[in-house]
């Protein structure tokens, strides 16, 4: 194509992708094929020329951070295994059918010391105190029995309580909390937080043994 600019003729010339759209296999999505529960996860797809819009796609039990629209995102993983898929758009076209990274998670609280430990945290949504608690059984044990306080919450006997300690982040990864138990309890106080979701991390020893959602809300609706 030529025009006169008034300074001579001038010769552009103009290329296209052919008027198409992207396909799937344009932008494979790369992220990790194992996670932790309510752990970060961060996924990315192709920085493609021409692209207008990166539409991700995620698990709804999993709870969005960032980056939606462009070509990375960042998600807090829930509880279940889950796909994660993107469409990127151009000019020309929406975007074809997404494309999918598929991501194992775990939630096995970790063992070690010659037992299988558990951890509870209630209530779940807090509004004033989060009470952490620990236990030990010998691993297989299954035989376990049950009484019941008089506070209504079961007592399984030959549970053996252990030392942790805990670390409480925002959905954004800042650090709120911190906490070591005492007799394998730990009471913190979450009432000057905000309402809104958070991460509690549990460590043994130093390692990173489990991690829960937590919930604070302080309109919560008695029973």
């Amino acid at each position: 194509m030529s025009y006169d600019s008034g300074c001579g003729a001038t010769t552009i010339t103009a290329t296209t992708n052919g008027g198409g759209g992207f396909s799937s296999s344009d932008y494979p999505v790369t992220g990790p094929n194992e996670a932790v529960c309510w752990t970060r996860v961060y996924y990315s797809a192709p920085d493609l020329p021409g692209a207008t819009n990166y539409q991700w796609i995620y698990p709804s039990n999993w709870t969005y951070v960032e980056g939606q629209g462009t070509r990375f995102l960042t998600l807090i993983a829930g509880s279940t295994n889950g796909s994660v898929g993107v469409r990127v758009a151009n000019g020309c076209d929406a975007g074809g059918s997404p494309a999918f990274k598929t991501t194992s998670i775990s939630c096995s609280p970790g063992g070690g010391g010659g037992g299988c430990s558990s951890y509870s945290a209630y209530p779940n949504p807090a509004n004033e105190q989060l009470r952490v608690e620990s236990s030990v059984i010998p691993c297989g044990n299954t035989t376990l029995s049950t009484n019941f306080s008089d506070s209504g919450r079961s007592t399984e006997e030959g549970l053996e309580k252990e030392e942790f300690t805990i670390k409480l982040f925002t959905a954004l990864g800042k650090l709120v909390k911190s906490g070591r138990s005492m007799g394998g309890e730990l009471n913190l106080d979450v009432s000057n937080l905000p309402d809104g979701i958070y991460i509690l991390q549990i460590f043994k020893k130093g390692k990173l043994v489990e991690t829960k959602k937590i919930i604070v809300q302080k309109s919560i609706i008695p029973n």
